[in-house]
C-alpha cells in the first residue's frame, strides 16, 4: 500500500497489476497453426494468445512476424514450433513497477498474470504505457529514436523523474534501471 507521501505517479506504479488486466486470457489448442493463432488474435482484437499445453506457451504478433513470416514459414506452421515457453509470469498482487522492471530486464512485451497458480490474464507493455504515460518503456523508445545528443538533453528531466519514481516505489537498483532505459 502506498504511503501518504507518494505522489500520484508513484502510487500508480505501486498499484497491483491485477488492476491492469482487462479481460480473461485467450487460449488456443496446442495443435493449432500459426494461421489459427493469428485469426484468434484478430477476432479478439489482441496482440497475443496463450497456447494450452503443458507447460503453456504464448504466441505474439512479434512471434508471427519474426518466427513465421521472416523465417519463411507458412500459415500451417504448428504453434508448438513458434510459441515461447516457459511463460514469464507475475503474481496478480505485485506492483506495476515490479512488472515493468521484469519486462525491461527480460526485454519482453507481455507478462502472464497468475493468481493462486492460475492464469487470470495478460498485461502488455502497451497496457503499462496506457497506465503510466511517463513509464520507462515509453521513455526508452523515445530515446532510442532520437537523432543526436542535443535532442536527448530535452529528456534528461523525464529520465531523472522516472528513475526517482521507480526508486521511491521500491526498486533498489536505479543505476541498473537507467542502463536499461538508455540501452546497451
Amino acid at each position: 500500500m502506498p504511503s501518504a507521501n507518494f505522489s500520484q505517479s508513484e502510487s500508480n506504479l505501486a498499484l497491483p497489476v491485477k488492476f491492469l488486466v482487462k479481460r480473461s486470457p485467450v487460449f488456443i489448442g496446442d495443435n493449432a497453426t500459426a494461421a489459427q493463432a493469428a485469426q484468434a488474435m484478430q477476432d479478439a482484437g489482441i496482440g497475443s494468445v496463450l497456447v494450452a499445453d503443458d507447460p503453456p506457451g504464448i504466441i505474439t504478433d512479434r512471434d508471427l512476424r519474426g518466427r513465421v513470416l521472416a523465417a519463411g514459414l507458412g500459415p500451417k506452421t504448428p504453434v508448438r514450433q513458434i510459441m515461447t515457453r516457459p511463460l514469464k509470469t507475475v503474481d496478480s498482487d505485485v506492483p506495476v513497477f515490479t512488472a515493468l522492471h521484469l519486462m525491461l530486464h527480460e526485454n519482453i512485451h507481455h507478462l502472464v498474470v497468475v493468481e493462486e497458480g492460475k492464469i487470470v490474464g495478460l498485461i502488455s507493455s502497451t497496457d503499462l504505457l496506457h497506465h503510466q504515460a511517463s513509464s520507462p518503456l515509453y521513455l526508452r523508445r523515445a530515446l532510442e529514436t532520437l537523432g543526436d545528443a542535443a535532442e536527448m538533453a530535452h529528456y534528461s528531466h523525464e529520465v531523472a523523474g522516472t528513475v526517482q519514481t521507480l526508486f521511491r516505489g521500491g526498486l533498489g537498483a536505479p543505476a541498473v534501471l537507467l542502463e536499461h532505459l538508455v540501452g546497451d
